[in-house]
């Protein structure tokens, strides 16, 4: 059992690695979604996806020691030519596996020593994966090796919205974005185990819809930045709740009209999808802020007994 001292100094190790963890997932997507090869983008995705749930079990861990998790995230490289940033990405998981090391030894709880061989464990495996990527990109016939993975994204907005259908896919890749670490901060926030498991779902769809916008937008000729906008209230679950409920309205309304506005039945299939379940999470928190509401008025009525 980890004292007050030393639960601090625990949180704040496992804070560094959620951060790298964090910059590693969005590194990691935007080297993915250069390849033009479906094999080789679906590998870095996959490590990707293995990133996303290390800075999950680090994040509640942190809730755990009485800390609090944090949206930052490390630097990261994604401009330049592939076959250097596959080489950066090899780098990142030395650094990753050596920082780990580090801290395993500077942690003294076995649970958390455990999360963290786990993580080197997954650590060791994408380091020796993206080594294999990068013997095939130096192999002969080679096409992918040269090119250039640009830093800035394509397409973009006016100043009345979404100029273009890159505009358009872009802005989704951004919401989506936000909504995944403001849900996902919710539910590392929420006392409530019940609501904060199911804002914690609404987050992993968000995280499939972050997925379907950018391929499309990189098959299209775009480059998704993914960066977010403020998240807004985590804290508060109450008041969480309805800046969601807010949120969900809002996208609900942009995706309806992408479908009114958009001919190509693909991209009308695509927005009809994300609004959908768009749908499905505002039913979600109206019925958790309704049970919230009415336990807060069961309580008022017993006090007041």
């Amino acid at each position: 059992m980890l004292d007050g001292t030393r639960k601090e100094k625990a949180a704040r190790l496992l804070a560094d690695d959620a951060r790298d963890e964090h910059a590693a997932i969005v590194q990691y997507l935007r080297h993915a979604w250069a390849f033009q090869d479906e094999g080789l983008r679906a590998k870095l995705e996959g490590i990707a996806r293995d990133e996303m749930w290390h800075f999950d079990w680090l994040s509640e861990k942190i809730v755990e020691l009485g800390g609090k998790p944090s949206s930052e995230r490390s630097r990261i490289e994604v401009g330049g030519v592939l076959l250097d940033l596959i080489d950066v990405d090899i780098k990142a998981e030395e650094a990753a596996i050596a920082q780990y090391q580090k801290h395993l030894s500077e942690i003294d709880d076995e649970g958390i020593k455990l999360l963290i061989r786990k993580i080197i464990s997954d650590e060791t495996r994408h380091r020796e994966t993206f080594k294999k990527i990068k013997e095939l990109l130096e192999g002969p016939g080679a096409s992918s090796a040269a090119i250039v993975v640009e830093a800035a994204p394509a397409g973009g907005t006016g100043d009345d919205g979404p100029a273009d259908l890159l505009g358009r896919l872009d802005q989704g890749v951004r919401h989506e974005y936000t909504v995944i670490l403001k849900y996902l901060m919710q539910s590392y926030a929420s006392g409530d185990c019940e609501a904060g498991h199911e804002i914690w779902e609404s987050a992993i769809d968000e995280m499939k819809h972050l997925g379907w916008l950018a391929e499309s937008l990189v098959e299209h000729g775009g480059v998704p930045k993914v960066e977010h906008t403020p998240l807004g209230e985590v804290e508060v679950l109450e008041k969480a709740l309805s800046e969601n409920l807010q949120e969900e309205e809002k996208v609900i309304a942009q995706y309806g009209g992408n479908i009114a506005s958009l001919e190509d039945p693909e991209f009308k299939a695509l927005f009809e999808k994300l609004r959908l379940d768009e749908v499905q999470h505002q039913y979600v928190f109206n019925e958790i802020l309704e049970k919230l509401k009415l336990s807060k008025a069961e309580v008022n009525a017993i006090e007041r007994s």
